[in-house]
């Protein structure tokens, strides 16, 4: 199984969760309407994008995540991701996501943080 893009919408963020084995090419055009179709609808809750149940976060992934944050930004939308696994956590600092998107532990954390903002 590649990825499947999950939408949750809560009373204080919106989540976009990864869940699946790989974010293959297919699936940046599946990410980009998703987030096009949330961004037609007016919030300014977080934008929270969970990857810990994706397998392996590639540079497909990173992409599109970095597209999402760049967006976000400039829509004034909080955001950020959560990641767990310390090897997913070694590229996201290698690549710097950080200083694009902050990085979180949980939705909670990521809640917190994004609306103290």
């Amino acid at each position: 199984m590649s990825c499947r893009i999950l939408v949750e919408n809560t009373e204080n963020y919106r989540l976009l969760r990864l869940e699946g084995s790989d974010f293959v090419p297919a699936q940046q055009a599946e990410f980009r309407s998703v987030y096009q179709y949330l961004m037609q609808i007016p919030s300014s809750k977080p934008l929270l994008i969970d990857t810990t149940h994706l397998a392996l976060v590639g540079s497909c992934c990173l992409s599109s995540v970095i597209e999402l944050a760049m967006i976000c930004h400039r829509h004034g939308i909080p955001a950020g991701i959560i990641e767990t696994r310390s090897d997913t956590l070694d590229v996201f600092e290698v690549v710097s996501l950080h200083s694009i998107l902050p990085v979180f532990l949980t939705a909670d954390e990521a809640r917190l943080t994004l609306l103290e903002v």
